[in-house]
């Protein structure tokens, strides 16, 4: 069961990135420039039932039987999950928000004390860039968790 659930995740990964990137082709057209994300619900609503009737489609085809009960308990994971996640984001936004007070320090220690804190300074930067490179990487997994989440609730409610 759990390959079919990894499986389930991958594919829908896939598929919100494509349908992410058509939404920005369209928006990029000279008539659609001025459209808010606001005005794509309606081709995210298709994207989502699309996506849910295929889901039903997929667990069909590979004759495995995912209950309503198998849904709420993997909607209630992908919460849980998205909780660990979002602490982790907090974590590096502190770290970051630490690092970003200590890199002007560095720079004033190296002009008035020693030149050597400029190398502190050089490594402050880096570990600023390279968590704000995790933090990102974190929220869109977060997003993605918490649409899966919404996703296995609805199927739970097999309001499809």
């Amino acid at each position: 069961m759990e390959n079919h659930i990894k499986e389930f995740i991958d594919r829908y990964k896939d598929l919100r990135a494509q349908h992410l990137d058509s939404q920005y082709l369209f928006k990029q057209k000279k008539e659609n420039k001025k459209m808010s994300d606001l005005d794509l619900i309606a081709q995210d609503e298709d994207f989502y039932n699309t996506y849910l009737l295929d889901a039903q489609g997929l667990a069909a085809l590979r004759k495995t039987s995912i209950t309503k009960t198998r849904w709420a308990s993997l909607a209630f994971a992908l919460k849980n999950r998205s909780e660990i996640i979002n602490s982790k984001i907090d974590f590096f936004n502190y770290m970051h928000t630490l690092l970003a007070i200590c890199l002007p320090l560095f720079i004033l220690a190296a002009q008035k004390i020693d030149p050597w804190n400029a190398g502190l300074a050089v490594i402050c930067v880096f570990f600023i860039f390279w968590i704000f490179k995790i933090r990102s990487e974190l929220r869109v997994e977060l997003s993605t968790a918490k649409e899966l989440a919404n996703v296995f609730e609805r199927l739970s409610k097999d309001a499809i």
